[in-house]
């Protein structure tokens, strides 16, 4: 499936922070079709998570570290692309190196790069909804 770069400039997404089974909170950032573009890490508390999606909203439109084992600079957020037995995947990470989400596995590492360049290309809602799923 091919993107088109006019087809993205103004998509519209949200994040959600959802309390797990063990009382933990996580927040996805989920496109407006509703499909999970990534997700965070566990915070043992909403106040939190709720500053992980600042600092991941902030992030956004960080610039991409291919895994040629380029090095990213401190002080500046990031996507890590980086291929495992699984597949390509991202990490964005935070201005000092922290995981602020994690993108799903693809085959192909352009479907990769094509989800981060979504994200490049998001406008998440300023409302973070919260729901109560207890799916982990």
């Amino acid at each position: 499936m091919t993107i088109d770069p006019v087809e993205v400039m103004f998509v519209k997404g949200k994040f959600v922070i959802e309390r797990t089974r063990d009382d933990a909170f996580v927040y996805k950032l989920l496109s407006e079709a509703e499909e999970v573009l990534a997700v965070s890490d566990a915070f043992e508390t909403l106040p939190a998570c709720r500053s992980g999606v600042t600092a991941a909203r902030g992030s956004l439109g960080s610039a991409v570290v291919e895994e040629d084992h380029e090095r990213a600079v401190d002080g500046k957020s990031y996507y890590d692309v980086f291929s495992n037995d699984w597949g390509y995947t991202f990490l964005l990470k935070g201005y000092f190196g922290e995981v602020l989400m994690a993108g799903s596995f693809y085959e192909e590492k352009d479907d990769c790069l094509r989800v981060i360049d979504q994200l490049h290309a998001l406008e998440p809602d300023e409302d973070v909804d919260y729901r109560e799923n207890l799916i982990f």
